[in-house]
């Protein structure tokens, strides 16, 4: 299982064209994808069930190298937290 997160950041470019013959510089205002944390590891299972979709959805699906995950979510709280939850 890969993780990748991403923000984008305003970059102002430089452009330096020429008009009516002489040297023009423009900033143009440009985003760019940084990539902040990427993580791998292997993801362990127990067991698995097959719920395809229409024979459409799973070309887009495989095209595109996704996979639709559904798990189940456990969340373990001390007895501190429940207090804090509750209240």
């Amino acid at each position: 299982m890969n993780i990748q997160c991403y923000h984008y950041d305003l970059f102002m470019e430089r452009v330096t064209s020429i008009k009516n013959g002489e040297y023009v510089e423009t900033t143009i205002p440009r985003y760019i994808r940084v990539n902040s944390h990427f993580a791998s590891e292997p993801f362990q299972f127990d067991k698995w069930e097959d719920r395809s979709t229409p024979e459409n959805i799973k070309d887009i699906i495989h095209s595109h190298k996704v996979s639709r995950l559904h798990t189940n979510k456990v969340v373990e709280l001390s007895p501190e937290a429940i207090k804090k939850y509750r209240s």
